[in-house]
């Protein structure tokens, strides 16, 4: 499941960031050179945020309300969100 997950979502950056980014990645990774700033010069975000991108465009599409955080949630670095 998560590998489909990954393929939808980097078909989401592709749409809506970059649509040479597989390209960027593999040539990144080939080379040896693949980090986070890969993505980050790509896209203008690191990975972590276009996750986070992509999950609110589809809990947005699918009609979910995002689940509201405590603020001692807020405060605990275990608890933070991707």
């Amino acid at each position: 499941m998560q590998k489909a997950h990954g393929k939808v979502r980097l078909n989401w950056v592709t749409e809506k960031y970059d649509t040479n980014i597989v390209r960027t990645l593999n040539a990144a990774g080939r080379a040896g050179k693949y980090s986070e700033e890969v993505w980050k010069t790509a896209t203008g975000k690191t990975s972590r945020e276009l996750g986070d991108a992509w999950k609110k465009a589809r809990e947005k599409c699918l009609g979910i309300e995002p689940k509201k955080r405590t603020p001692a949630e807020e405060k605990s670095p275990a608890t933070k969100p991707r």
